[in-house]
């Protein structure tokens, strides 16, 4: 059978997923797997997806700040007041 391509790397992002939940939900909730509520598994995948929204938010700016590029903003007249 041939290996889906990509299949390796998405399985290290999964395992990346589930170690940062686990840290996330030890460290941060203070508790284990055997004593989790529901409310401290939303937390600690709150986290864990916050993490990795700001690293690749953070890599981003420092890319933008680097290449020092031109922005266009553009200002609908429909939603001036007055």
């Amino acid at each position: 059978m041939s290996s889906v391509p990509g299949n390796d790397r998405r399985k290290k992002r999964i395992n990346q997923l589930k170690r940062a939940f686990a840290y996330n939900l030890f460290y941060r909730q203070g508790v284990t797997t055997k004593t989790a509520t529901l409310n401290d598994y939303y937390l600690a995948l709150s986290y864990t997806l916050r993490d990795r929204m700001q690293h690749l938010f953070v890599n981003s700016v420092e890319t933008l700040l680097e290449k020092d590029p031109k922005i266009v903003c553009y200002l609908s007249a429909e939603f001036l007041t007055g």
